[in-house]
């Protein structure tokens, strides 16, 4: 397809798809070896499979959020799939929803199952939710019906500005360096900073 148009229109007329080159970028922060948050991700994935594969755990989860919220139908773990980067924000926006629930029903299964997050971890996992602009705006940009060419412009400036948003919400709590310096630790045996406390 990108060959065709560059026949056609020449190279310097090929406009790449917007909603693909936002996959890519957001992919390539995630996936990325010396990521901070790849390792992050990795262990809500592993906690997230346990459940998936462990009837217990999943029972112990279902009765948990059963007895917290009796109205309505327990939410279930949502897996992130490593050719989509969106699974990871959905898989991390619902972890963070039921992190609550997740640490109960953790301890309830016992031994056999994953560490919980600390909860120095589970702040950590909030900056995630700069990626919510991305995942927004990949899903505008993906209209079939609908010509989506001429709201990038437009798409880019309400990104740019939910991600100030975000961040000036952080420095207003005062825990944006605690959160940046938790990103660099390389493992969790290293001491925590002293503003997390």
């Amino acid at each position: 397809m990108t060959n065709a148009a560059e026949i056609v229109f020449g190279k310097d007329r090929h406009v790449r798809c917007f909603a693909h080159l936002l996959n890519l970028v957001a992919s390539a922060e995630i996936h990325r070896k010396d990521s901070p948050v790849r390792g992050l991700f990795d262990r809500v994935s592993n906690i997230v499979a346990y459940f998936k594969r462990s009837v217990r755990a999943s029972d112990a989860l279902k009765a948990a959020q059963l007895t917290k919220d009796s109205e309505g139908t327990p939410l279930r773990l949502i897996e992130r799939f490593k050719t989509r980067w969106n699974s990871d924000f959905d898989m991390a926006e619902r972890f963070l929803q039921l992190a609550d629930v997740i640490g109960s029903s953790l301890l309830r299964v016992g031994r056999d199952g994953p560490r919980m997050l600390s909860g120095q971890k589970l702040d950590t996992l909030k900056v995630t939710h700069l990626l919510k602009p991305l995942k927004d705006a990949t899903t505008e940009m993906s209209a079939e019906k609908v010509t989506t060419a001429s709201k990038v412009i437009p798409l880019v400036s309400l990104m740019r500005q939910a991600s100030f948003i975000f961040l000036k919400t952080f420095f207003e709590e005062k825990r944006w360096p605690c959160i940046i310096y938790n990103l660099t630790l390389p493992n969790e045996n290293q001491p925590v900073s002293k503003c997390c406390e």
